[in-house]
């Protein structure tokens, strides 16, 4: 739908996925700027019911909220990179292409990106497991 509304825009020497996926782009970060919906990280649709009972579904739930929450806490600048390239498969190239960068700029914010989602889930473990050894 935003596609269409902003056809004004498009001029035709681009690509037109090229446009299309930098509209989807800057919903996503105008979505997790707004923090209206966290990233989807529904990992228990994906399991068999059989093999997951209560205990797992709660530990599956709790490790999927960390992720969102330390995937939301990497700069926006970063973010949109990471998500690109793992939620949705896209090549380096493509990616360079959706944000107006270079392959060697998309990889470096990447690289950070990783960086900054090991460290804030390393930390939050070892608080994890600090608070435990006090229960």
């Amino acid at each position: 739908m935003k596609f269409f509304a902003a056809l004004d825009g498009y001029h035709s020497q681009g690509r037109p996925v090229s446009y299309l996926l930098r509209i989807a782009a800057n919903s996503l970060k105008n979505r997790v700027r707004n923090r209206r919906e966290a990233p989807s990280s529904d990992v228990l649709g994906r399991l068999p019911s059989s093999t997951v009972g209560p205990a797992d579904q709660a530990q599956i739930r709790d490790r999927s909220r960390r992720v969102a929450n330390a995937v939301l806490a990497i700069p926006e600048s970063d973010r949109g990179a990471l998500v690109l390239r793992e939620y949705h498969g896209l090549d380096y190239a493509r990616i360079a292409e959706i944000l107006n960068s270079t392959e060697g700029a998309v990889k470096q914010k990447i690289f950070r990106a990783r960086r900054s989602l090991r460290k804030s889930l390393l930390t939050d473990t070892s608080q994890t497991l600090g608070e435990g050894a006090r229960s």
